[in-house]
């Protein structure tokens, strides 16, 4: 009808739908307003989208307006795609990010009406807009935010599944964490479309969510990665190399839970690949403590504590000669957050070698106590060893501080 009369003839529906739109009163009739204001943009032409799409953006990624007005503005991404298909692929990169935000919006009625909005985007774009849509999705798995990273997760879910022919409606839950139900054909289609490269990058990222410190996180990374996945030591091994550039780059994040998923990432990839994975994972956490960036210290000792609670004894032992420097050098730090996850992979070292850790690693500490550099430093990373294994290190540093005296008052 707007079409064929024109716009002048219904001057007053516009606004009228506009109202609507931000009412307080339904989301049924913020939807119905949503649909209707874009069927009647599209009997107007691509004119008419280009005039008001920066001011519907503009309004979406808004903080400060209320609940219900943000929630009208993102169902317009729900039916702005059926409408102007064709048109309407040119604006995709720039409503994922309102769309990603409105994700980890307080009120559950606008997270809904978000992953609609992305759902639809990414059913309906998933051939043509890929290079769109997987930077932001990949940039939202790692947010600050546990909400947003869900989300990312699903709709990278939803995507995958959509590339690969999948549903990712089966059931995962009974199954074991390293069960896969993907196929050869879908792991070529993935590749296909992707390409090795960002293949590798999203498959490498959605498996660090799978040790996210948000319960829901991982539970979503985990039924992902288990439907596309057809077989996942092969899989990591394919991806180590990006693997470890990610692992690293959280390793030396300035958030904890970044150093906590890479360091049970870490872990993981110990317990699966640990012959392989140890030789290069070692070398690399040992360059770390030379960072002049205290966060990424702090990182090395989280990821080398996960490593040797991860692995065999005899894997220990192997790579014991280097590990002892370091845990040393990382309680003589001079940030105490560091000695403090330097005293816990003492912890863990002791307890996968006993005895050993205490004589290689103590003994040298005490002598460090005079030095003006480091003593102060050196007595307090004995303090935070002292925290954790007051009954194993106290008695024997009894004896070591005696004949220490002994010699110092000789």
């Amino acid at each position: 009808m707007v079409k064929g009369i024109g716009e002048a003839s219904f001057e007053d529906l516009m606004p009228w739908l506009m109202e609507t739109l931000t009412s307080e009163s339904s989301s049924v009739n913020r939807s119905g307003a949503a649909q209707g204001l874009s069927e009647v943009m599209g009997g107007l032409g691509v004119e008419k989208l280009e005039r008001l799409m920066p001011d519907i953006i503009a309004t979406a990624e808004r903080t400060d307006i209320a609940p219900h007005v943000k929630d009208g503005y993102i169902m317009m991404f729900i039916y702005l795609p059926m409408v102007f298909t064709r048109e309407f692929s040119q604006y995709i990169g720039k409503i994922i990010n309102p769309i990603l935000w409105a994700l980890a919006d307080e009120n559950e009625f606008v997270r809904d009406t978000a992953l609609k909005a992305g759902q639809r985007i990414v059913s309906m774009y998933s051939d043509t807009a890929i290079e769109m849509l997987l930077p932001q999705l990949e940039q939202g798995l790692f947010d600050d935010n546990w909400r947003i990273r869900y989300s990312s997760v699903q709709l990278l879910g939803d995507l995958l599944y959509k590339i690969s022919g999948v549903t990712g409606k089966m059931s995962t839950d009974t199954a074991g964490e390293d069960d896969n139900f993907g196929t050869e054909q879908s792991h070529k289609a993935i590749l296909n479309a992707l390409g090795a490269e960002c293949r590798n990058r999203v498959l490498a990222g959605l498996y660090m969510e799978r040790a996210d410190v948000a319960l829901m996180v991982r539970q979503a990374a985990l039924h992902v990665w288990k439907v596309v996945v057809t077989n996942t030591p092969r899989t990591l091994r394919e991806i180590l190399p990006v693997l470890f550039q990610l692992l690293l780059g959280c390793l030396a994040s300035n958030s904890f839970d970044k150093r906590q998923v890479a360091a049970r990432t870490l872990g993981d990839l110990v317990r699966k690949l640990g012959e392989r994975v140890l030789p290069e994972i070692i070398p690399i956490l040992e360059s770390g403590l030379d960072s002049d960036q205290s966060d990424q210290r702090q990182g090395v000792c989280i990821g080398l504590s996960e490593i040797t609670a991860s692995t065999s004894k005899d894997m220990v032992l192997t790579f014991f000669d280097n590990l002892v420097p370091t845990v040393r050098r990382a309680l003589c730090d001079n940030l105490k957050e560091v000695r403090q996850a330097a005293a816990k992979t003492f912890d863990s070292l002791h307890s996968t070698v006993g005895v050993r850790a205490l004589d290689d690693i103590l003994p040298k500490l005490l002598k460090q106590l005079d030095d003006p550099d480091v003593g102060e430093y050196t007595l307090d990373g004995l303090r935070q060893v002292m925290s954790i294994k007051s009954k194993v290190v106290l008695p024997y540093l009894i004896p070591q501080v005696c004949a220490f005296f002994c010699v110092v008052c000789q």
